[in-house]
């Protein structure tokens, strides 16, 4: 009888195949987010240095994500840390300005 040889097996995929990349959070949009609620929670002292930490992650983050369409899915908490963090600002710079009105 011919007995045909067993089948060979496929090549391995490597383990991140770029066209199995799945979409996934932007880590530096999540921390843009949060340090631009922060910034709105805290005293003026603290929004000095948590407000433009929330812009430069949220700029940056950005550009991570504009630069690799499809592979991040938050690019909207990016905006919304930054857009925070320029209220906290506003609000702060408000806020200073009447306390010494008065």
């Amino acid at each position: 009888m011919d007995e045909a040889p067993p089948p060979v097996p496929p090549p391995p995929r490597p383990p991140f195949a770029v066209d199995d990349e799945q979409p996934m959070p932007n880590k530096k949009a999540t921390t843009a987010l949060g340090l631009g609620i922060a910034a709105l929670l805290c005293v003026p002292t603290l929004t000095i240095v948590l407000a433009p930490a929330a812009l430069v992650t949220g700029v940056l983050a950005r550009r991570e994500i504009d630069r690799r369409p499809g592979r991040f899915t938050n690019r909207g908490m990016a905006t919304a840390g930054m857009v925070m963090a320029g209220l906290a600002v506003v609000i702060t710079v408000a806020w200073v300005g009447y306390r010494r009105l008065t």
